[in-house]
């Protein structure tokens, strides 16, 4: 998602993930500084999309 503050951007990715939880579906939310450090932790060994399917918190 992209585009200028104050847009809505925020409100339809927890209206999707809202969506999605009442479908059954496990969902995570990372704030984007959790999600950088996820990325830059497990960027070396190439584990990133490992290391995100170890760690979902559904909401």
């Amino acid at each position: 998602m992209a585009g200028p503050s104050g847009t809505g951007k925020s409100h339809f990715c927890e209206a999707l993930g809202q969506a999605a939880v009442d479908a059954g579906t496990t969902v995570a939310w990372f704030t984007i500084e959790d999600l950088g450090s996820l990325v830059r932790r497990h960027r070396v060994d190439d584990s990133v999309s490992k290391a995100i399917a170890r760690s979902p918190r559904p909401i």
